[in-house]
Protein backbone atom coordinates (compact mmCIF):
# COMPACT_ATOMS: atom_id res chain seq x y z
CA UNK A 1 0.00 0.00 0.00
CA UNK A 2 1.67 2.96 -1.13
CA UNK A 3 1.96 6.02 1.67
CA UNK A 4 -1.11 7.86 2.43
CA UNK A 5 -0.91 11.65 1.32
CA UNK A 6 -1.17 14.61 4.20
CA UNK A 7 -4.21 15.90 3.17
CA UNK A 8 -5.72 11.78 3.43
CA UNK A 9 -4.15 11.76 7.23
CA UNK A 10 -5.62 15.09 8.33
CA UNK A 11 -8.89 14.15 7.16
CA UNK A 12 -9.40 10.68 8.97
CA UNK A 13 -7.61 12.55 11.80
CA UNK A 14 -10.89 15.07 11.47
CA UNK A 15 -13.41 12.37 11.03
CA UNK A 16 -12.09 10.65 14.01
CA UNK A 17 -12.16 13.85 16.07
CA UNK A 18 -15.69 14.36 14.98
CA UNK A 19 -16.62 11.01 15.59
CA UNK A 20 -15.04 10.88 19.24
CA UNK A 21 -17.01 14.19 19.91
CA UNK A 22 -20.62 12.65 19.06
CA UNK A 23 -19.40 9.02 20.96
CA UNK A 24 -21.50 8.36 24.20
CA UNK A 25 -19.74 5.29 25.29
CA UNK A 26 -16.62 5.36 27.26
CA UNK A 27 -15.05 2.22 25.33
CA UNK A 28 -15.83 3.72 22.04
CA UNK A 29 -14.12 6.86 23.02
CA UNK A 30 -11.34 5.49 24.10
CA UNK A 31 -10.96 2.91 20.67
CA UNK A 32 -11.05 6.39 18.75
CA UNK A 33 -8.29 8.11 20.77
CA UNK A 34 -6.17 5.36 20.03
CA UNK A 35 -7.05 5.49 16.30
CA UNK A 36 -6.18 9.57 16.61
CA UNK A 37 -2.90 8.65 18.04
CA UNK A 38 -1.62 6.64 15.84
CA UNK A 39 -2.97 8.45 12.80
CA UNK A 40 -1.11 11.52 14.82
CA UNK A 41 1.93 9.10 14.78
CA UNK A 42 1.45 8.70 11.43
CA UNK A 43 1.24 12.12 10.28
CA UNK A 44 4.58 13.39 12.49
CA UNK A 45 6.70 10.55 11.67
CA UNK A 46 5.60 9.14 8.71
CA UNK A 47 4.08 5.35 7.86
CA UNK A 48 6.16 2.55 8.70
CA UNK A 49 8.10 0.87 6.43
CA UNK A 50 6.03 -2.16 4.60
CA UNK A 51 7.29 -5.32 5.94
CA UNK A 52 9.66 -7.27 3.63
CA UNK A 53 10.33 -11.09 3.29
CA UNK A 54 13.57 -11.74 5.69
CA UNK A 55 16.39 -13.15 4.10
CA UNK A 56 17.24 -16.50 4.64
CA UNK A 57 20.73 -17.32 5.48
CA UNK A 58 22.70 -19.06 3.20
CA UNK A 59 23.99 -22.75 4.01
CA UNK A 60 27.41 -23.62 4.07
CA UNK A 61 26.69 -26.25 1.42
CA UNK A 62 25.88 -23.23 -0.98
CA UNK A 63 27.82 -22.27 -3.80
CA UNK A 64 30.45 -19.92 -3.11
CA UNK A 65 29.78 -16.38 -4.54
CA UNK A 66 32.35 -14.70 -7.32
CA UNK A 67 36.25 -15.36 -6.84
CA UNK A 68 38.00 -12.17 -4.97
CA UNK A 69 40.91 -11.07 -6.75
CA UNK A 70 43.68 -9.45 -4.17
CA UNK A 71 46.19 -7.12 -5.16
CA UNK A 72 49.21 -8.04 -4.49
CA UNK A 73 52.16 -5.35 -3.71
CA UNK A 74 54.58 -5.16 -6.60
CA UNK A 75 58.42 -6.17 -5.25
Amino acid sequence: MPPRTAAQILAEWHDLARQRDEASDDELVAAITQRIELVRHEYIVGSPPEPTEPIEPTSPDAAPGPPIQMRLPLT
